[in-house]
């Protein structure tokens, strides 16, 4: 027998602009990105728990740029930004504090995936006509 989920969306007002929810974790949490009405692109999470919802812009990237992959189970969340140097770069957002992360040798980075123990996976790529080059990043001594 199939069941049928239910769907519930993150979040009603945004979905005229749009709305992707690209990672869920054990606690219920989402995270994604919505797009505003000048087109411009921002993170977001959602709490499980109380259905709380804030908007993840990474400070110093340029605004509208921020795109919110994966939440891990301990709330850390990864995704990609644009620079002012016009690149694209990964970032790591745990308890509120943000942290860069560029592949070594990379023109842009994205990070796509954390897990528990904080291994990153995530993709690099010269410019958005080359092919992307995939990698995954462990922690040393976990």
């Amino acid at each position: 027998m199939v069941s049928t989920p239910s769907l519930t969306h993150p979040e009603p007002r945004l979905i005229p602009y749009g709305t992707l929810v690209s990672s869920a974790n054990n606690r219920g949490d989402v995270a994604g990105d919505y797009y505003d009405s000048d087109g411009g692109v921002h993170g977001y999470v959602r709490y499980g728990q109380d259905g709380r919802i804030e908007t993840i812009d990474v400070p110093f990237g340029v605004p509208g740029t921020t795109s919110a992959m994966a939440i891990s189970n301990q709330g850390t969340i990864v995704g990609s930004y644009l620079g002012d140097d016009g690149r694209r770069h990964g970032f790591i957002l745990r308890n509120g504090e943000y942290t860069v992360f560029d592949a070594p040798g990379a023109a842009n980075t994205a990070l796509s995936a954390i897990n528990d123990r904080g291994d990153l996976a995530g993709y690099t790529y010269v410019d958005w006509d080359h092919a992307s080059v995939a990698f995954i990043a462990i922690r040393k001594g976990k």
